[in-house]
């Protein structure tokens, strides 16, 4: 209990929190580029097909 006052207990540790932040962001750059490539190969079929 004495150590509720700490801001970190609440918080965590900062660097777990840039590490989540960073594994995060990474994520969602290369979920975003997947979704890019395949928009553009559907395109591309699409446009061979037609």
């Amino acid at each position: 209990m004495l150590c509720m006052n700490d801001i970190f207990y609440f918080i965590g540790d900062p660097g777990s929190l840039f590490t989540v932040l960073a594994l995060t962001s990474s994520e969602l750059g290369e979920a975003i580029s997947q979704a890019h490539v395949s928009t553009i190969s559907i395109w591309i079929y699409l446009n061979d097909v037609c």
